[in-house]
C-alpha cells in the first residue's frame, strides 16, 4: 500500500482541495489553503531529503504565459488595479498547485491524487449539509424547488467541484482495486442535486455518459462506436424526460427545462436564464469593440454594471475571456486544454484507460465553462494538475515499456 509519508501527502492534499471551497467567504479559506500548501511542501521536502524542486514543467510555462498577458492587459484596462489583483490571484494558485504537482509526480499511478480529490469532495459535501441545516432539509428544499444559498461559499462554485468529484468518483468506483475508498459517492451526488445548479448537473450527466461510452466501445469497430453513440444520446434524452418526473429532482430539472425554453426561443425561461443570455450579449459586444487584447482581465464587471446594472462577471468563461483579454488571452488560456488533450490521447492505451477519463474530465469542464467564469478558481487548476500528472506518469510508463521491449 502507501508509506506513512505518502498517506500524509494524500490526506493533506484532500484537506487542501476541500479548503478551496470551504468558507471562501471568510479569511479561513485563505489561511487554510496557505497552511495546507505549506504542510504539503514540508512533506515533499521530507520525502525528498530536503531537495528543493528546480525543474520548470510545461504546465507552469503555459500558466505563466497566460498570467503575463493578463498582466499586460492592465496597461489598457479600465481598472489596472483589478487586473493586477486578478494576476496575483492566478499566480498564487500556480504556486499552490505546483506543490501538489511536485508531490504526486513521484507516484507510479494517478490514484493517490484522485483519492485526494474524491475525499476532498466528501469533506465539502459534509460541510455543505451541515451549513445548509441538514441532509433532510436539503432534500426537502430540492424537491420543493427552493434554492437556498449557504454561508460558507458560492453555491454554484460548490456544485462545480461536486460535479467533477462525482465523475472521478464513478470512474474509480468501477476501476480501482480499493473500491471501499470510493463508496461515499452518494454524498456529492445528493449535495449536487441540492444545489440545483443546472450547469453542473448537465456537466455531470455528460461526464458519466462519456465514461460509460468509453467503457462500452473498448476494442469495438467504428460502426459499433457510432451505434453506441447514437443509442447513448437517445438514452440521455429518455432519462432526461424521466428525471423531469422525479420529485426529488423537481427543482433542478425545472431550472434545466427553463434553460431549454430559452435555447429554443420558447416561453417559460426564468429570469436567471434570460439574464445570463443578456450577459453573453454584453460580453460579445465588448469583444467586438476590443478583439485582440480585450478590456483588461477582471474588468468585465464594469460593463455588466453599465449595461445591466449588475456588478458581476459574465457567467460564461468563453465570453469572459474574450471580453477581458481578447482573442490572444483566450487562446493562451485554452492552450492548456489543447496541450493536455493532445498529450493524453498520445499516451492512451485503450478507450477506457485513465487518460481517456481525464479527457472526459476536461470535456466536462469545457461544457461547464458555458455557465461559469472559471479561469481564476483554484479547483480548475487543481483539475489541470490531475491531468498533467496523468500525462507525465503515462509518458514515463510508455518509454519504460519501450525500453523493456
Amino acid at each position: 500500500m502507501y508509506k506513512t509519508i505518502d498517506k500524509l501527502i494524500i490526506i493533506v492534499t484532500a484537506l487542501l482541495f476541500a479548503t478551496f471551497k470551504v468558507y471562501t467567504e471568510t479569511s479561513l479559506s485563505t489561511y487554510g489553503v496557505l497552511l495546507a500548501t505549506l504542510l504539503l511542501f514540508i512533506l515533499y521536502l521530507i520525502k525528498n531529503n530536503f531537495r528543493i524542486p528546480q525543474k520548470i514543467y510545461d504546465f507552469q510555462i503555459l500558466i505563466i504565459l497566460f498570467i503575463v498577458f493578463c498582466l499586460l492587459s492592465s496597461l489598457w484596462a479600465t481598472s489596472s488595479s483589478d487586473a493586477i489583483t486578478m494576476c496575483i490571484t492566478v499566480f498564487e494558485i500556480l504556486i499552490c498547485v505546483s506543490v501538489v504537482y511536485y508531490c504526486f509526480i513521484q507516484f507510479d499511478t494517478l490514484e493517490p491524487l484522485l483519492l485526494s480529490l474524491v475525499w476532498g469532495g466528501y469533506i465539502i459535501s459534509v460541510v455543505y449539509f451541515v451549513s445548509y441545516g441538514g441532509l433532510s432539509l436539503a432534500i426537502q428544499n430540492a424537491t420543493a424547488g427552493i434554492r437556498s444559498e449557504v454561508d460558507f461559499a458560492n453555491i454554484n462554485a460548490i456544485a462545480r467541484v461536486l460535479s467533477i468529484t462525482v465523475i472521478v468518483n464513478a470512474y474509480m468506483l468501477f476501476n480501482s482495486k480499493n473500491k471501499k475508498l470510493y463508496l461515499g459517492i452518494l454524498l456529492p451526488i445528493v449535495a449536487l442535486v441540492s444545489t440545483q445548479s443546472r450547469t453542473s448537473f448537465i456537466t455531470t450527466i455528460f461526464g458519466l455518459v462519456g465514461l460509460l461510452l468509453l467503457n462500452s466501445i473498448k476494442r469495438k469497430k467504428v460502426m459499433n462506436v457510432l451505434f453506441k453513440l447514437i443509442v447513448s444520446l437517445l438514452v440521455v434524452y429518455a432519462v432526461y424526460k424521466l428525471l423531469l418526473k422525479v420529485p426529488a429532482l423537481h427543482g433542478i430539472m425545472g431550472r434545466i427545462e427553463s434553460l431549454e425554453h430559452l435555447l429554443f426561443n420558447e416561453n417559460g425561461a426564468d429570469h436567471s436564464s434570460v439574464l445570463r443570455q443578456e450577459m453573453i450579449e454584453v460580453g460579445l459586444r465588448v469583444f467586438k469593440d476590443n478583439p485582440l487584447g480585450g478590456i483588461g482581465i477582471g474588468n468585465s464587471h464594469f460593463y455588466t454594471h453599465y449595461y445591466l446594472t449588475r456588478n458581476t462577471y459574465l457567467h460564461n468563461n468563453y465570453v469572459e475571456l474574450l471580453a477581458s483579454v481578447g482573442i490572444i488571452g483566450f487562446i493562451l488560456y485554452y492552450l492548456i486544454y489543447a496541450r493536455l488533450i493532445i498529450r493524453l490521447k498520445k499516451y492512451s492505451t485503450n478507450p477506457d484507460d485513465i487518460n481517456m477519463m481525464c479527457i472526459v474530465l476536461l470535456a466536462s469542464l469545457l461544457i461547464s465553462d458555458y455557465g461559469n467564469v472559471s479561469y481564476y478558481f483554484k479547483e480548475i487548476y487543481f483539475f489541470f494538475i490531475v491531468c498533467f500528472v496523468c500525462t507525465n506518469i503515462s509518458e514515463r510508463n510508455y518509454y519504460e515499456n519501450r525500453l523493456e521491449e
